[in-house]
């Protein structure tokens, strides 16, 4: 019964943690929902745990790609198809779906529901309310169902910044570096991480957030360029991270920007503008400072909060809230340089520099007489906060933008 899992050509690299945990939590929940941004591994993720997972359902586990559909109201027919179930011409495909699985132990598992998220709510309550069955969901955003538990997919592990380089077997266990370097072999085969390489990837590592999808589009191109080329081009990513081969069959795994296009794409025309607008800021901000900046000219101070909460829910935007004053908000580097480029398309860019620069101006200006104060320590902490926003600031003084 059902459709059999998607194929993979290439070895799944690392995430012993996160299968183990997500089985786990999988265990404890009928809904699982693995979250994150496109190219992070949800996918891949997913097979894995499910593949793990699958003999303890009575009834198997079935897999249903939804990338393809784009239609909401043939969501039931699709998981029907997967299922094999047969149509009945008295019945809706959403009623013999029901019919089909009542009684059943199946682990169902729809990847790609972010673009359906509607349909995917309202079925997978119906399923849960009426079934036995369990779910495991993959999607840049929660389902918001009653009873979600949600698991949001990191970046590969990296070595800590400032890692001292003392022999290469302690590099090559770091899941980021493993994957660049089995990936550069497939199309290069005397690859090899060396002492004199090492270091650089390392930096095209964390220049890519550690992503899977762009460190294998990186390492793909170690037979046109050596790693120093390719972390130098590394600002304009977009050009260099792209596939040519004929075997990636989800058009969205082709470039980079395809995997963020699908997100960016899926945005309310509020949610876009602040995104771009958001990409300003080095080193993230706060509810305030980004309040200060981004409001105005199509986005109400009071609406940013929620469109701020929106963004972090889709995967686009990270909140740090835990053992904080107040949160902050930042883009990973790749998100932040699709943003800003979609800034600079928009004729955004001048207006939101010099906001920017007299943000933190002002802020300088506040913590500066503050700095001998009973509590320096606080402000020397706000200081740390904004240094990355500051030394950005400074530089752009520097530079006369052409637009």
């Amino acid at each position: 019964m059902g459709s059999s899992f998607p194929l993979q050509l290439t070895r799944f690299i690392g995430r012993e943690r996160e299968i183990n945990d997500a089985t786990r939590a999988l265990s404890e929940a009928r809904l699982l929902t693995l979250t994150g941004p496109g190219g992070c591994g949800k996918t891949r993720l997913a097979i894995a745990v499910a593949t793990l997972v699958k003999d303890e359902y009575e009834n198997g586990a079935v897999w249903v790609d939804l990338a393809p559909i784009s239609d909401e109201s043939l969501l039931s027919q699709a998981v029907a198809k997967a299922l094999d179930v047969k149509e009945q011409p008295s019945r809706s495909a959403r009623e013999s779906l029901v019919d089909f699985l009542d009684e059943k132990q199946i682990l169902l598992i729809l990847d790609n529901c972010e673009h359906l998220r509607e349909g995917c709510r309202r079925l997978v309550t119906t399923l849960l309310a009426v079934t036995s069955i369990s779910i495991l969901t993959t999607s840049r955003e929660q389902l918001d169902v009653s009873g979600e538990r949600l698991f949001p997919v990191p970046p590969l592990s990296l070595p800590s910044r400032g890692y001292q380089l003392d022999d290469l077997a302690g590099i090559g266990q770091f899941e980021a570096i493993q994957l660049f370097d089995e990936r550069a072999q497939l199309v290069l085969p005397t690859f090899a991480l060396t002492a004199d390489n090492a270091n650089t990837i390392i930096n095209i590592c964390y220049q890519l957030d550690g992503l899977p999808l762009a460190i294998e589009l990186a390492a793909a191109r170690v037979n046109v360029l050596t790693v120093d080329q390719i972390a130098a081009r590394l600002d304009n990513r977009f050009k260099l991270l792209k596939s040519d081969q004929r075997s990636v069959i989800d058009q969205r795994h082709q470039t980079l920007r395809a995997a963020i296009d699908w997100s960016h794409d899926l945005l309310t025309a509020r949610e876009q503008l602040l995104l771009r607008r958001l990409s300003v800021f080095a080193g993230g901000c706060s509810l305030d400072e980004a309040e200060m900046v981004c409001s105005g000219d199509g986005i109400k101070r009071e609406q940013m909060l929620d469109l701020l909460s929106s963004l972090v829910n889709k995967s686009l935007v990270s909140a740090i809230t835990l053992q904080r004053s107040e949160a902050r908000y930042s883009l990973l580097e790749t998100i932040r340089q699709y943003a800003r480029e979609r800034l600079r398309a928009a004729r955004e860019w001048s207006r939101l520099r010099d906001r920017h620069l007299k943000c933190f101006l002002q802020l300088t200006t506040e913590i500066e007489p503050r700095l001998w104060e009973e509590d320096q320590k606080l402000w020397l902490n706000r200081l740390a906060d904004a240094y990355d926003n500051i030394r950005a600031a400074l530089s752009s003084t520097l530079y006369i933008q052409v637009e």
